[in-house]
């Protein structure tokens, strides 16, 4: 008699025998080359892992090559100032979700296996085509959020955790980045009716709040991050179009002429006019991420986008390093009926599992993991207003 036991219906062990691998190494394998690292400009993983949850934000300034100091021939030179102070503390939030390889997929495959007798080649490489999506799934899901974050801490200066980013989950937690008020700006630029407003000189204002920020301050500016619905509400405004006419051909004969010829410039050309005039690289962020959602009305499952970087503000970021993503080591139980493998240099615990009630096979990620800038002391916003 046949006996059909755990083993008999493991199937993403029928999947990696097919290899010759572990699932160690088919995620190595694999993965590598795909997410060779998360996709958060400025923010590299912190070199290593802390094992509690608490995280400290520590200023830090943009690079500068400060000059040596002069001394006396037998003193010795002051130690470069490295680190800065703490801005402050908080809890990093862990991220979890997993894959469920059900009833139904498994019958389906074993009535493959028992109609053709054997386990073949095609429904190997199905079931390998079956723990791929899965794994792939948990881990580009985890650098969604990452994305998500990044861009959250920049845009904001903060990151908060609503029903609207994380509807299955907790709710109501902001971590503050301590941006000072100081440096957030608010300013005019469109009105509530969608009409123009008059006396309003965008290119000015914001080539006026980087000098502000170089020559006042002494703060640097890399680079000026904006929304790519933001930046396309702020190329259609009649002031820039006009302004720009008059940057393309200093010589033209009046604002209407002007304008004609701000009008006719392609998407390309304005944004490199703009950075010439304003005196810095624009980052225009064309980023969504899709969160799943119960709608309780349908009972079905919906996923709705959100804007991955808040609109309405021109964010002047001072370096192209702006933090790090901070992680908590993993604590992994041993379990002799789970495979589990790490990925993100041991930050993500991928593990497969069985759950003999329910009968299905488990994939589950879990990653505890945080975006914190550390520049915030010379990051400035400036926030667009609609007018009253």
């Amino acid at each position: 008699m046949e006996i059909r036991d755990r083993q008999f219906y493991d199937l993403i062990a029928r999947g990696l025998e097919s290899n010759g691998i572990s699932y160690q190494e088919y995620v190595d394998e694999l993965f590598a080359e795909k997410y060779n690292a998360p996709d958060t400009p400025g923010f590299d993983w912190e070199p290593d892992m802390q094992d509690d949850f608490e995280f400290k934000q520590i200023s830090a300034t943009a690079r500068v090559y400060t000059m040596a100091t002069y001394v006396d021939f037998d003193s010795p030179g002051p130690v470069k100032h490295t680190e800065g102070f703490e801005l402050g503390s908080d809890k990093m939030p862990r991220m979890k979700h997993e894959f469920n390889i059900d009833e139904a997929k498994i019958r389906l495959h074993m009535q493959a296996m028992q109609q053709f007798g054997i386990f073949s080649d095609r429904m190997a490489q199905s079931i390998e085509n079956l723990l791929f999506e899965s794994t792939d799934m948990l881990i580009g899901g985890n650098y969604n959020s990452l994305k998500y974050q990044r861009h959250q801490a920049v845009s904001k200066g903060q990151f908060d955790i609503i029903a609207d980013n994380n509807p299955q989950g907790i709710t109501g937690v902001s971590i503050d980045f301590h941006v000072p008020g100081k440096n957030r700006w608010e300013i005019p630029w469109w009105s509530k009716t969608g009409d123009p407003v008059a006396d309003i000189d965008p290119l000015k204002d914001l080539k006026d709040k980087v000098t502000y920020i170089r020559q006042t301050n002494y703060n640097p500016v890399d680079h000026i991050e904006v929304n790519k619905i933001t930046w396309d509400n702020f190329i259609m405004i009649p002031a820039v179009r006009q302004s720009l006419g008059y940057i393309k051909n200093p010589l033209v004969g009046g604002d209407q002429s002007a304008m004609q010829i701000g009008v006719s410039l392609l998407d390309e050309e304005m944004k490199m006019l703009i950075e010439k005039y304003v005196g810095a690289p624009i980052t225009v962020i064309d980023s969504v991420s899709v969160v799943e959602k119960f709608d309780k009305k349908t009972r079905t499952v919906t996923t709705p986008t959100l804007q991955s970087f808040d609109e309405n503000v021109f964010v002047f970021v001072p370096a192209s390093r702006i933090g790090t993503i901070k992680a908590v080591t993993p604590i992994v139980i041993n379990d002799p009926a789970a495979r589990i493998a790490f990925y993100d240099g041991g930050r993500t615990v991928i593990t497969q599992t069985f759950d003999a009630y329910n009968k299905v096979q488990k994939i589950s990620s879990e990653l505890t993991a945080l975006c914190v800038p550390n520049v915030v002391k010379q990051m400035y916003y400036l926030t667009v207003k609609a007018t009253k």
